[in-house]
């Protein structure tokens, strides 16, 4: 699944810092992923790199799905 506006980002750049040019500056920036496993372990490295402003979607797109759209398919 793939969220309007959202843009992809692989773990592997936050952590080298190479992505972090990439998350917006004038926002609050929403990581996520299938999980929130990933996207936990980026918001450590991005709140490490100076954004204060970030958060991610704990549970990731599995436990959105599950609370917003339970007939969604999963795979």
């Amino acid at each position: 699944m793939h969220i309007d506006g959202a843009q992809l980002i692989p773990k592997s750049l936050i952590n080298s810092g190479e992505g972090l040019a990439k998350l917006p500056q004038d926002r609050t920036a929403v990581l996520y992923c299938k999980t929130g496993v990933r996207s936990a372990e980026a918001l450590a490295a991005v709140k490490k790199a100076g954004f204060s402003d970030a958060v991610h979607l704990q549970g990731g797109i599995v436990a959105w799905a599950k609370q917003m759209q339970p007939d969604m398919v999963m795979y």
